[in-house]
């Protein structure tokens, strides 16, 4: 009996199903490939939380007497021993925001008042460090002329005042944060600053000298 001769394409056709099922396979695993790598993962900015602000409640500092000055009800003053020459030191410290407002209030006369001022506006640009700052203006009823001087910017001393009568009194101050700003994100140092920058406002635009 002779065997019945099979079409040239037969092979090809029964091979078809084998074909097909590997084409498919190279067209999943092509996907999966390609779409793992479409979704590489990439580290997220690190979420610093924000901070819990102090209320914006302001007391007398009593230690700042015979001048009217005012901190943050929240926050904790402190007279340390020392100081320069007549020079009294006042510390308001921001436990929540590891800050403290080191405050220096010096009794002048004609004779030096102009060298304290030059020595605290020299110190003021030595802790900006050559940054860029913004000053602020400001008088009180109580004859005091101010300036704040922001430094936002990678600063440990982000916010500086300095303040005069023209008569009796210089005082000064800087805000120094116990942190390096580079280790914190932008948006959790800010809250910050703009917190304790209120507090000095409100502290410069009432500074007098009590009767």
């Amino acid at each position: 009996m002779t065997p019945r001769r099979r079409h040239p394409l037969w092979s090809l056709w029964f091979a078809a199903p084998l074909w097909l099922l590997a084409v498919l396979l190279s067209m999943v695993f092509s996907d999966c490939s390609g779409g793992s790598a479409d979704r590489v993962a990439t580290p997220r900015p690190v979420a610093y939380p924000r901070p819990w602000l102090y209320d914006t409640i302001r007391r007398a500092v009593l230690e700042a007497a015979p001048l009217l000055f005012y901190a943050n009800a929240g926050a904790t003053v402190s007279r340390p021993s020392g100081g320069d020459g007549d020079s009294r030191w006042l510390n308001i410290a921001y436990p929540r925001y590891n800050a403290v407002v080191y405050c220096t209030f010096t009794p002048v006369t004609d004779a030096d008042r102009a060298k304290v001022i030059d020595n605290r506006l020299e110190r003021m640009g030595l802790n900006a460090g050559g940054l860029p700052s913004e000053v602020l203006t400001l008088d009180s009823p109580g004859g005091f002329h101010s300036q704040l001087l922001v430094t936002p910017a990678e600063s440990l001393t982000p916010l500086q005042f300095l303040s005069t009568d023209g008569e009796g009194w210089v005082v000064s101050g800087a805000v120094y944060l116990d942190h390096a700003p580079r280790a914190a994100a932008a948006d959790s140092i800010a809250p910050v600053i703009d917190a304790v920058r209120a507090d000095l406002l409100y502290a410069l635009e009432r500074l007098s000298v009590e009767n």
